[in-house]
C-alpha cells in the first residue's frame, strides 16, 4: 500500500468525524468496522477519498456548513471508499457509488448531493428533498 501525505489536517475535528465515521458504518452494514477507515478534516478546497488506503478528507469549510453537510460529505467520500472494495471500480460517480451512498447517508443529507452531481444523483434515484 503506497504511503499518502495528507495536509493541513484540522486535528481538533477529529473526535467529531471518528465518531461520525462509526455511526454511518454502523447504521449501513454492522459487520464494517471503522478502523478500517480513516477520515480527516482538512484546511482545503475539496473532500478527497483515497480508495486503496481507505482514507479520506473533507474541507474544513464543509464542517463549517453544519452537522447535515458535514454528514452528507463524509457520506459521500466514504461511499467512492466502499463502492471501490465492493466493485474495485475506479470509484466514480455510478450506479455502485450512488447504491452505497444512497444507504450510507442519511436520508435527510442527500439532497445535498444534488447540488453537486444533479444529473448523476437525480438518475440514480437521489431524492430532491
Amino acid at each position: 500500500m503506497r504511503k499518502i501525505a495528507i495536509r493541513k489536517i484540522c486535528y481538533n475535528h477529529q473526535q467529531e468525524i471518528d465518531h461520525l465515521i462509526s455511526k454511518l458504518l454502523f447504521n449501513y452494514d454492522k459487520r464494517l468496522s471503522s478502523k478500517n477507515f480513516k477520515g480527516y478534516v482538512t484546511d482545503t478546497y475539496r473532500g478527497r477519498a483515497y480508495i486503496r488506503e481507505a482514507q479520506f478528507t473533507v474541507p474544513l469549510w464543509a464542517y463549517k456548513q453544519g452537522s447535515d453537510y458535514f454528514t452528507y460529505y463524509t457520506a459521500h467520500e466514504m461511499s467512492h471508499i466502499i463502492s471501490w472494495r465492493k466493485n474495485h471500480e475506479n470509484g466514480a460517480h455510478d450506479r455502485a457509488f450512488y447504491e452505497v451512498f444512497k444507504k450510507l447517508c442519511p436520508c435527510n443529507c442527500q439532497k445535498y448531493e444534488l447540488s453537486y452531481k444533479k444529473r448523476a444523483g437525480i438518475s440514480y434515484g437521489v431524492p430532491e428533498k
